[in-house]
């Protein structure tokens, strides 16, 4: 899977068993949010001020 700005946050969550990690690491508190299940990662990252280039890398990284 490749991810992008575009995947809600709820496929995200669920693609990997590693990516809340990451969310956490960048500051994302997806997996409690309401949102979830509507918003982007775009949008997320814009929300919570996070480097959306960075967060994409590092989700990319991981191994499926």
């Amino acid at each position: 899977m490749i991810y992008q700005k575009d995947m809600l946050i709820s496929e995200v969550l669920y693609s990997h068993e590693d990516v809340l990690e990451i969310f956490e690491k960048y500051g994302l508190p997806c997996s409690v949010c309401i949102g979830a299940g509507s918003e982007s990662l775009e949008i997320a990252a814009r929300v919570h001020g996070c480097d959306l280039e960075k967060l994409l890398e590092d989700l990319n990284g991981l191994q499926l």
